[in-house]
Parts: C-alpha cells; sequence; structure tokens
C-alpha cells in the first residue's frame, strides 16, 4: 500500500499545491498576512482551543499522565540578545528561517507515538513583530516546509495527510498555538488566541506544557473528517 501509485500521486500533487500556496504567500512580501489574501492563497483559517472539547486540535492529545511542576522556577523574560536556536539537522524541511522577515524555527520534532507517523510539532518565534489576529508569513511558511518534508519521506509514504502544530512566540512577549493540516483542497490553519507570557502564570504553563508534550492521533492514511 505505501508504494501504490495512487498514494504517491496523492503525496506529489499535494505536495505541488501546498508550494503554489507557498509561492503566493511569499509574493505578498509581508510579514503579517490580511484574512482576505489568506483566503485568496487557499488557505483555511480557523479558531483552536486548547480548553473547548468543541475546538481542540483534531490530530494532537494532551498528556494525559500526573504532570507535577517543580515548586520553584525561576521565570525567565526573553531576552533576544542570548543565543537559543538549535540545528534542527536535514529532514527535508528546507529553510526554516528567513533573515528579511526576522523569524526563525528554533526546534522541530516528532510527536510522541508508538508507531511512525507524520505529524511534527515546532516552536518559532518572530519577535520583531507584535502578534495580532493575522497568520504571518513565517508561520505559514514553516508549516508548508514541514508538510512537504514528511510527504516526500519514504518511510512515510502510506501517509497522505501531515499535521503541524506550532508553538508560534511573538512580540511583545505573547504565544499562541497552531494546528495545521491540508485536507485536498485547502491548508487549514487553526490557532489559539494570542496568550501574555509577560507575567507568570502556573496554569497557562502547565496547559502549555500537557499539549506540547502530548502525542499524536487521527487518520493520515486517507482524507476523512475531520478535515472538512
Amino acid at each position: 500500500m505505501c508504494d501504490s501509485p495512487e498514494t504517491l500521486k496523492l503525496r506529489k500533487n499535494y505536495r505541488d499545491a501546498l508550494r503554489t500556496i507557498k509561492d503566493k504567500i511569499i509574493n505578498l512580501g509581508t510579514n503579517q498576512i490580511e484574512p482576505c489574501d489568506v483566503q485568496n492563497a487557499g488557505i483555511c483559517q480557523q479558531s483552536l482551543s486548547l480548553e473547548d472539547d468543541r475546538k481542540r486540535p483534531y490530530f494532537f492529545v494532551p498528556f494525559e499522565k500526573e504532570y507535577i511542576p517543580t515548586d520553584e522556577i525561576e521565570y525567565h523574560i526573553y531576552d533576544e540578545s542570548n543565543e537559543n536556536h538549535i540545528n534542527w539537522g536535514d529532514m527535508n524541511f528546507g529553510d526554516l528561517f528567513d533573515l528579511d522577515y526576522n523569524w526563525t524555527v528554533s526546534f522541530t520534532c516528532p510527536a510522541p507515538v508508538d508507531t511512525g507517523l507524520p505529524h511534527m510539532k515546532c516552536i518559532m518565534d518572530t519577535t520583531d513583530i507584535n502578534g495580532d489576529d493575522r497568520l504571518t508569513q513565517g508561520e505559514l511558511i514553516s508549516i508548508i516546509n514541514i508538510m512537504v518534508g514528511r510527504l516526500k519521506t519514504k518511510s512515510l509514504r502510506p501517509h497522505v495527510v501531515a499535521p503541524v502544530m506550532v508553538y508560534s512566540v511573538m512580540g511583545p512577549a505573547h504565544l499562541r498555538v497552531l494546528e495545521a493540516y491540508y485536507n485536498g483542497q485547502h491548508l487549514v490553519v487553526r490557532k489559539t488566541e494570542l496568550y501574555d507570557m509577560r507575567d507568570f502564570n502556573p496554569a497557562l504553563i502547565t496547559l502549555l506544557t500537557k499539549w506540547w508534550l502530548g502525542y499524536a492521533v487521527g487518520e493520515t492514511k486517507t482524507l476523512t473528517p475531520p478535515a472538512p
């Protein structure tokens, strides 16, 4: 099944479609993308919640075992002068940074699973801009590059959906979580509210940590709901 001509053709078609969306975003030449331009590029923007069951992620679940945060924690304010980026290695993702628009992906990892699945998580920052309701160029290009890379990976050939979860850090000290997948017609990008990280909020830190440590779920070998 993994080498069936139909699956290979579908994966190639999806890669081509995602690259077309990427080109449209790049040609806009702006860091924050207006909703009308998002739609015209073939992207469906939806809301996401880490707490409301009606809007929870489709392809990821939170860490459900007991999580006990340390009693004493030094809460660091982001210092852009400190080097905090790592080499993510060759995972067919291409460039996950753009110096002209000051965004970079600082960390990528597969979601924990028992068997190989295409799901990926990443942390990125665009701290030179203040976040608002608009998606950013960096968020969209990172998502697309990761999806295309996963859809080119031979060991993942049975899969035609490559979900991505992004922890997107932006100014002044805010963060939002994105879940993205391609449904065969549109790139679906679901996003949470912007979380204000300037003050230490133990409940919020625990919530974000549990989702980051959580697992991959969902059907990725066929296009089935929930992929509207």
